[in-house]
Formats: structure tokens, sequence, C-alpha cells
């Protein structure tokens, strides 16, 4: 099977609770709970400052300052400002096959200024 990935462009706001154990998301029209451990699709995380593109344990974001307005995170054009909503919209991708995500990750005011 060929591998998919997903990438970010422009800007939209996703939120959702700030539940950093599981995060509830609705796929399909039903509520669904979501535990990192299921999580299987790779995390391609681009630094907009540096240009430099890593592969982060999804874990590992749960640690990442969400509360921050000065950094922003965008995938597929969505804003992504929570713990829980990004492991949502991970879940959704994996749901749809595919096996890797890049996210953007960008100070504020280079997103808001075109870079």
């Amino acid at each position: 099977m060929a591998e998919t990935k997903d990438s970010f462009f422009g800007a939209n706001i996703i939120e959702e609770g700030d539940d950093l154990k599981m995060a509830s998301g609705v796929v399909f029209g039903e509520a669904v709970n979501i535990d990192v451990k299921d999580l299987t699709i790779r995390l391609r995380v681009f630094d907009g400052e540096t240009k430099e593109a890593r592969i982060v344990e999804i874990v590992e974001t749960e640690t990442w300052d969400w509360k921050n307005p000065g950094t922003w995170r965008v995938i597929n054009g969505w804003q992504v400002t929570s713990y829980s909503a990004l492991l949502s919209i991970l879940h959704q991708k994996q749901l749809k096959g595919i096996e890797e995500i890049e996210m953007l990750e960008a100070p504020r005011f280079s997103m808001l200024s075109g870079g």
C-alpha cells in the first residue's frame, strides 16, 4: 500500500476541551474517546523559523505550551489550539488511512505577515 500523508495550508481555528489524557472528538456524527496509545499515525512538524522538519512522538505534544497565543500550529489549514484537538484531528486522519500528517509550527507574527 502506498504511503499517504496530509499537509497544511491556510489557517482556521479548531478547539476542543483541555482534557490531557483523552480527547473527545466527533467522527461521522458520533462522539468518540481517543487514547493516544491507539494512534499509529506519524506527526511531522515543520518549524516555521528554521525551516527544519522532524517527526515527533504524539505523546510528546501533551507537554507543549498550548496556551501560548504567540505560537501557531496549523494542520490542513486549521489552527490547532489544544492537545485534545490535535488528537481528534490525528484520529480522524488515521481513520481515513493517512499514515503521516504534517503540522506547521511558527510564531504568530510570521504567520500573519506572510513569513
